[in-house]
């Protein structure tokens, strides 16, 4: 039985230019019992080391990176466009203390303390900005950190600490920090403190405290109902027993409908809850009824709709209407769909650039926004390990 050896897969590493040296061990722990795997189940006696770890990593790596990019993106997109409704929903008291007129988002991917450490993947806080405390002026910063799962061997606590000490040290503020458990799956309560004790514990060197928010922990039917745009789109996340997802979709709808936000804003909202709330074809069909029997709901879903159809199919549904006939329609739509998914794809790509690297200049702004759909989709993945333009212009051009 042929086997890889540990000198085999570090010059596949290596030439694949795939992870550091420093790395390497926690590629082969990885990537070893795949190989093998498969050579055990006999695919091919010649079948090339190097083209099962090219499957591999272009394969499932790819996609559990996609997901975990997908959820990152949009809480923080979500967070980072309704921050004070955020602040207002879990933290009501010390929301009314910050003036919302004087925040900045911050840019941590460009700061000294957190750009000279390695591995820049995990060691980035995902969402941080500054404020100002109306009562006594001074200068704080939120940090806010969506986590979906953890791994068994991994110290979150600690890694919140250093999150917070390297945001103190790169602007010398105060740092209020958050955590947000977005899984479904964490039921089991997380705790909120990290420790530092030495001298077999007799001594506590440090006791820091961080706030945690654990979606599934929480009812969905109660913030569904609730006049903030950040409840109606975390309710998605939160527990769903068996049988209550359409009355969850419905109800995070109803309460959008009425909402005192721009459409803009409902449309945000709006595609958070559909990620995470979806329905089979008999749950649609339920669904659709109520959606048909509350005028209010009825109107907003209309109205998404026929903006949407104008926006991605506008030469196709108009043959399909000038022909009469409904082939012509359905073609018309169908291809107005696919438009309109291309424009989705590249308005997540752009926003996400300008999110990760600042302001972009108007000929990268033009690229990307002439992007077919599948190479938009890409960006957005790759985007997550881009560092500053140089990295974007470098991929922009390869393709």
């Amino acid at each position: 039985m042929m086997e890889l050896s540990s000198m085999s897969l570090f010059i596949i590493v290596r030439n694949a230019d795939f992870c550091q040296e420093s790395r390497l061990s926690a590629a082969r722990a990885m990537v070893v019992p795949f190989i093998n795997s498969v050579l055990k189940r006999k695919i091919s006696k010649a079948l090339n080391p190097w083209h099962v770890f090219s499957v591999y990593r272009s394969g499932r790596c790819a996609r559990w990176r996609r997901t975990v990019g997908k959820h990152d993106a949009r809480f923080k997109t979500l967070i980072k466009r309704f921050r004070p409704d955020f602040m207002e929903l879990f933290f009501t008291t010390l929301a009314g203390d910050i003036d919302w007129t004087e925040q900045e988002a911050l840019n941590v991917e460009t700061s000294r303390s957190f750009r000279s450490r390695a591995e820049p993947a995990t060691n980035l806080a995902d969402l941080a900005f500054k404020v100002r405390d109306k009562r006594t002026g001074e200068r704080l910063i939120i940090h806010i950190e969506p986590q979906e799962a953890l791994k068994k061997s991994e110290d979150f606590p600690s890694r919140m600490f250093v999150y917070c000490s390297r945001l103190y040290e790169e602007y010398g503020h105060s740092v209020f920090p958050v955590v947000v458990f977005t899984s479904k799956r964490l039921a089991k309560p997380q705790p909120g403190s990290f420790e530092m004790k030495c001298f077999s514990g007799k001594r506590q060197v440090i006791q820091f405290r961080y706030e945690v928010i654990q979606l599934g922990r929480l009812s969905w039917k109660e913030y569904a109902a609730m006049p903030n745009p950040i409840a109606v789109a975390f309710a998605a996340k939160m527990f769903v027993a068996p049988g209550e997802v359409v009355a969850l979709k419905f109800k995070c709808m109803e309460t959008l409908s009425r909402l005192r936000i721009s459409e803009d804003d409902k449309a945000e909202v709006a595609e958070f809850v559909e990620a995470y709330a979806q329905l089979n074809k008999a749950e649609q069909a339920e669904f659709d009824k109520l959606v048909g029997n509350t005028s209010e709901v009825k109107q907003m879903v209309t109205s998404w709709k026929r903006d949407g159809i104008k926006e991605g199919i506008k030469q196709g549904i108009e043959q399909g209407i000038e022909q009469g006939r409904e082939q012509g329609i359905e073609q018309g739509i169908e291809q107005g769909i696919e438009q309109g998914e291309e424009h989705e794809a590249r308005r997540v790509a752009f926003q996400l650039s300008t999110e990760i690297l600042g302001a972009l200049p108007t000929e990268l702004s033009e690229r990307i926004q002439s992007l077919p759909k599948k190479r938009a989709r890409e960006l957005t993945v790759a985007l997550l390990k881009f560092k500053s333009l140089d990295d974007l212009i470098r991929w922009l051009d390869s393709q």
